[in-house]
């Protein structure tokens, strides 16, 4: 079908006989070519992705691992008042329990009252 188009073209051209062969093979070559340039970029471009990917991981990896180790070096350096002062600082982190009653036999149900932690 591209050679049917491409002999359609130069016949357009003025083009006949040998002249006409050799430009149709040249258009296909080159089309071809562009082809395969086309794919490598795209090979190119897809490894280029892959090895920006791949530093990305390995940066985000090492962040994280930096704040393992930042942070079990604070969390050992602090005491017990540095911890209460962290609490007071930070009012939305809170322990769930200091918001549950402790169970009193007299008036609670067992069953009531662990069905709060299932």
């Amino acid at each position: 079908m591209e050679f049917e188009r491409l002999y359609a073209i130069g016949k357009d051209l003025g083009m006949t006989g040998a002249e006409l062969k050799r430009w149709v093979d040249a258009e296909i070559a080159r089309e071809r070519d562009q082809r395969a340039q086309n794919r490598e970029d795209a090979k190119a471009q897809a490894e280029q992705d892959r090895l920006r990917l791949e530093a990305e991981e390995r940066v985000l990896k090492l962040k994280i691992e930096l704040q393992e180790k930042t942070g079990r070096t604070q969390g050992a350096a602090t005491d017990a008042s540095a911890g209460q002062a962290l609490a007071r600082a930070a009012p939305d982190v809170f322990s769930p329990h200091k918001l549950i009653p402790p169970f009193n036999e007299e008036r609670d149900d067992l069953d009531a009252y662990l069905k709060r932690f299932e």
